[in-house]
């Protein structure tokens, strides 16, 4: 949520005082295109960056999604599952696949600010599955722990989802870090 309100901050949309609050300062910023006010370099970018605010946002999401899933929503995340567990050890389906069940839980957390910023973070976040679909030493760990979080989100388990994305993602930053070292 912090960082929903820091992203609110450089939209424009809120000030925050110190000591008196936070004010709404104009909508402005919510209105058509307000995604490209966030730029970032494409070209360059850390990759350990960009799991730090996954962690932010993709926990959070899972939470809500938990709680907010319709049917319809649960279909499409287990849709950009099934083929993971079809095809276990296929770099190509994972870095597909992989994209697609984390934007169907965005979508399922059913909040339009957090679609919003994941939003803005697409060109990133397509990149960095490029690159850690092929890094991962092992994917039927990612797909089990996709699985996980689905079932967690199935069942309503709100704090479990978020649990269960976080070691996720976890796990991501290691290998990460192992490749790196390589």
């Amino acid at each position: 949520m912090r960082e929903a309100l820091k992203a609110l901050v450089v939209l424009d949309v809120i000030e925050s005082l110190h000591g008196d609050g936070t004010y709404i300062k104009s909508l402005a910023g919510l209105e058509g295109g307000w995604p490209t006010k966030a730029r970032l370099a494409q070209a360059d970018f850390d990759m350990i960056e960009l799991l730090e605010v996954r962690k932010m946002f993709e926990t959070a999401a899972a939470f809500l999604a938990a709680a907010r899933a319709s049917k319809k929503e649960l279909q499409a995340i287990e849709r950009a599952l099934l083929p993971q567990e079809a095809a276990p050890n296929d770099y190509g389906v994972l870095e597909r696949y992989d994209y697609l069940f984390h934007e169907a839980i965005v979508q399922a957390a059913g909040n339009r600010v957090l679609c919003g910023i994941a939003s803005s973070l697409v060109p990133l976040l397509l990149k960095s599955r490029r690159i850690t679909a092929r890094t991962t030493p092992h994917i039927p760990k990612i797909v089990k722990q996709h699985r996980t979080i689905f079932e967690a989100i199935r069942l309503g388990e709100s704090e479990l989802a978020e649990r269960a994305m976080r070691e996720h993602l976890q796990t991501v930053g290691l290998d990460l870090i192992s490749e790196a070292k390589r």
